[in-house]
């Protein structure tokens, strides 16, 4: 009724001076803002979803691989890696129910032009080309507390989540497959007071270019149903793990560069866009006033790119915000 109602009396518009690199092919999508579907050669890589339920991983019109482990969110996160491979997400057997921390998901990595293919016994949530450290985290609680960005192709158990010290952000080796756990659920809730074990989880792992770093969200639900979230930075290299905003909201996030964050969430008992150097924790506002809703951000030497989530006739904006200039 809302579209009837509201509906745009234009189609979709694009700026003069852009163009865009899109597929030929119908039932196609990429995935999510936080990586790029094309690569530094200009392959364009996409998910198309196929008639039985799986997706398709296509580059340039090309099919290399079916997975049933995806979702409209975020695909399988497919994303680039180095030289011409990408990787995403998979399931490993038959079978679909959830015992073990993530048992029967894995990755893949392939190589679009060869079609060379390697086996990673875990799923990978965060990857960035000339790294060979992955990030990841139980898809099993995606699925039980936010099933559009889950697999549910798969039957998950929440009372047999792991232990909170045995569970949360984990490292995945993508030459050797191996995996360790760098920050616990126990790690995360140590001043919290009972946190329900199934109704927390992380999410929105991102890596920064480099592979160095990391922000992620802690999110759970107290016993009212009320989401809280955290965003946390961490380093690597030494297990480094700071709190960067805890005031209950913390929406969608982007590295501005190595040392800096930014994204729309609640500080200083505002909610908008802001900016955080992750060294010192201090913050300020960005675009204030001028980007007023939500959205996705990624950030491009001085430009912030964002979008808005659909209005009631079904239309989203996408803005080019110039961050020294401070202006649309």
């Amino acid at each position: 009724l809302n579209y009837i109602l509201f509906r745009s009396k234009n189609a979709a518009e694009l700026a003069k001076g852009w163009d865009i690199k899109s597929c030929t092919e119908e039932d196609c999508f990429f995935g999510y803002y936080d990586r790029s579907p094309v690569n530094e050669k200009g392959y364009l890589l996409y998910h198309k979803i196929l008639p039985e339920g799986n997706v398709g991983i296509c580059v340039d019109n090309k099919m290399l691989a079916v997975t049933g482990a995806w979702n409209l969110q975020q695909g399988a996160l497919a994303t680039w890696l180095e030289d011409n491979f990408i990787i995403y997400n998979c399931f490993d057997s038959l079978a679909k129910d959830s015992v073990q921390l993530n048992k029967g998901l894995c990755c893949r990595k392939v190589n679009a032009v060869t079609g060379e293919e390697c086996h990673i016994p875990f799923p990978v949530y965060s990857a960035v080309a000339g790294c060979n450290i992955g990030l990841s985290l139980n898809f099993d609680r995606i699925t039980h507390l936010r099933p559009e960005y889950g697999y549910t192709a798969r039957k998950v158990l929440p009372e047999k989540f792991p232990n909170p010290d045995e569970d949360g952000v984990f490292s995945v080796n993508l030459k050797t497959g191996e995996t360790r756990l760098l920050f616990s659920f126990a790690d995360l809730s140590q001043d919290l007071n009972n946190v329900d074990n199934t109704k927390q989880k992380i999410n929105h792992i991102q890596l920064s270019p480099d592979g160095k770093r990391c922000i992620f969200l802690y999110r759970w639900f107290d016993n009212m149903g009320v989401k809280h979230s955290r965003l946390y930075f961490a380093r690597l290299t030494d297990g480094y793990l700071a709190l960067l905003a805890d005031e209950g909201m913390v929406s969608h996030c982007n590295f501005i560069d190595e040392t800096h964050v930014g994204g729309w969430m609640r500080l200083g008992g505002r909610d908008g866009y802001y900016c955080i150097d992750t060294q010192t924790g201090y913050y300020r506002p960005e675009a204030p006033g001028v980007l007023t809703e939500d959205g996705h951000p990624t950030f491009c030497d001085r430009y912030l790119v964002t979008d808005t989530y659909p209005d009631r006739s079904g239309m989203m904006k996408i803005f080019i915000y110039d961050r020294h200039d401070r202006k649309l």
